[in-house]
């Protein structure tokens, strides 16, 4: 039979053992939380609040749009592709706008929206005249 002197204090193996699962089992539980929340913000959709103001010129018949950033989203900046496939400048905070003018009724501007991981995608369509 085993006598216990001093030098022999410890935890018992079958408590150690039932330590150490219990602690795989947090960590586990702590890592997959992490990585949900991870995988919930890459793959939030791209958004922002813009309002979109239209003019029509009788003379020239031709339409002017304004885009306001109007209030904040999940993007970092919003632009403008024109009908011509050519984009607008950059708005990179809300209060900014895009004056884009000459358009014709039943042309398309999508509104993009840029994230500062390099995420695009379109916050809104807009069809001009309708």
């Amino acid at each position: 039979m085993l006598r216990k002197t001093d030098n022999q204090l410890g935890v018992s193996p079958i408590v150690g053992v039932i330590l150490m699962v219990v602690l795989a089992i947090l960590l586990a539980g702590l890592i997959s939380q992490f990585s949900l929340e991870l995988s919930n913000i890459l793959t939030q959709p791209i958004t922002a609040g813009v309002n979109i103001q239209e003019s029509y010129d009788v003379n020239s018949d031709t339409y002017d749009v304004r885009i306001v950033w109007s209030s904040d989203g999940t993007v970092g900046s919003i632009y403008a592709m024109k009908p011509d496939g050519t984009q607008s400048p950059t708005m990179t905070k809300v209060g900014e706008n895009i004056l884009i003018k000459n358009l014709e009724q039943g042309d398309r501007i999508n509104i993009m929206g840029s994230r500062s991981n390099g995420d695009i995608g379109v916050i809104q369509g807009y069809t001009v005249g309708n």
